[in-house]
C-alpha cells in the first residue's frame, strides 16, 4: 500500500518508524532479524555486566562506610585491600563485557556492509538499547547514595536519551515524506515473525480470534512479543516521566510542579492502558502455547 500525502501527515512518528522496520522486514528480512538478535544479545551482556556491576559496587561502598568507623590499623588495612581487589574485578568484568560488545559491533558491520538503510536501523536501535542500560544503572547508582556516581551516570543516560531521540526524529522526517511519495512500498507478503507482530498489535477482540487454533510454536512466539512489547512500553513511559521530573527539579516552581504532576498522570493513563492490554495479550497467548 502507498499512502498519499494527507494520509501520511495523519501518522504519529511511532507509525513512521514501525513502517520503516516493515519494510526492511519485506526487503532484508534475514538481516533485519539478525541485527535484531544482536540487539538483544549486546543488552543480554550488557544486562549481566549490570547485576555483577551492582553487586561488587554495593559492596565497595559497605567496605568504605567500614573505614569510616572506628577500626585498628591492620583492619583499615585489610579492608583497603579488599576495596582494590574489588576495583580490579570491577575492570575485569568490564573489559569482558567490553569485548563482547566489540565482537556484536564488527558482526553487524559484516551484516550491513554498505547498506544506508540497514545501517540507520540499527543505529536507532542501538541507540535506544543504549538508553535503556544506562537509564538502568543510573537508577542503580540513585539507590545508593553516590551523588558523584549518580552524576555522571545522570550525564551519561541523559546523553544517550538526547541521541535517541534525535535520531528517531530524524527517520521519521526523513522517510515520512519517501512513503508518501512511494519511494517504500510495504507490500510484501507478510511471513512467519512479521505476521505475528501484525497479529501483536491488532485490538484485543481480534487478537483473540486470531491466537484461538494457533499453532503452539507460533502462539509462543507471539508470547514473547508481547511481553517485548509490553516492557519498551513500560521503558517508554519511565523515560517521558523522567524527564519531566528532571524538568520539575530544575524549575523549583510549585505552579510548574502542579503542571508536571498532571502531565506525569497523563501519561501513565495513556501507558497504562496499553500495558493492561498487552499484559491481556500475554496471558492469552501463553494460553494457546
Amino acid at each position: 500500500m502507498v499512502l498519499n500525502f494527507k494520509q501520511w501527515e495523519n501518522l504519529n512518528e511511532a507509525s513512521v518508524l514501525d513502517s520503516i522496520k516493515n519494510w526492511l522486514s519485506g526487503n532484508f528480512g534475514g538481516s533485519v532479524e539478525k541485527i535484531d538478535s544482536l540487539i538483544a544479545q549486546m543488552k543480554k551482556s550488557e544486562t549481566g555486566y549490570i547485576q555483577e556491576w551492582e553487586d561488587i559496587v554495593s559492596e565497595i561502598d559497605q567496605l568504605e562506610i567500614k573505614l569510616q568507623s572506628d577500626i585498628d590499623a591492620a583492619t583499615e588495612k585489610a579492608t583497603n585491600r579488599m576495596i582494590e581487589r574489588k576495583k580490579q574485578l570491577l575492570s575485569t568484568i568490564k573489559n569482558k563485557k567490553a569485548v563482547e560488545i566489540e565482537n556484536a559491533l564488527k558482526k553487524a558491520d559484516s551484516i550491513i556492509k554498505s547498506n544506508k538503510r540497514l545501517r540507520e536501523y540499527w543505529e536507532k536501535e542501538k541507540a535506544q538499547a543504549d538508553v535503556d542500560i544506562a537509564k538502568r544503572m543510573y537508577d542503580i547508582a540513585k539507590s545508593l547514595g553516590d551523588d558523584t556516581m549518580t552524576s555522571d551516570l545522570y550525564n551519561r543516560y541523559k546523553k544517550f536519551q538526547d541521541k535517541s531521540t534525535k535520531l528517531q526524529s530524524s527517520l521519521s522526517k526523513k522517510y515520512g515524506k519517501k512513503f508518501a511519495e512511494g519511494d517504500f512500498k510495504s507490500d510484501a507478503k507478510e511471513t512467519g515473525d512479521d505476521r505475528l507482530k501484525v497479529i501483536a498489535k491488532k485490538p484485543l477482540g481480534d487478537f483473540n480470534s486470531d491466537v484461538k487454533g494457533m499453532d503452539p510454536k507460533d502462539a509462543k512466539e507471539l508470547f514473547k512479543i508481547c511481553t517485548e512489547e509490553r516492557n519498551k512500553l513500560y521503558v517508554d513511559m519511565d523515560l517521558e516521566i523522567a524527564k519531566i521530573e528532571e524538568e520539575m527539579k530544575s524549575k523549583n516552581d510549585r505552579d510548574f510542579e502542579i503542571e508536571g504532576e498532571r502531565r506525569i498522570k497523563k501519561i501513565k493513563e495513556k501507558y497504562l492502558e496499553k500495558i493492561r492490554e498487552y499484559r491481556s495479550k500475554i496471558t492469552l497467548a501463553k494460553r494457546y502455547s
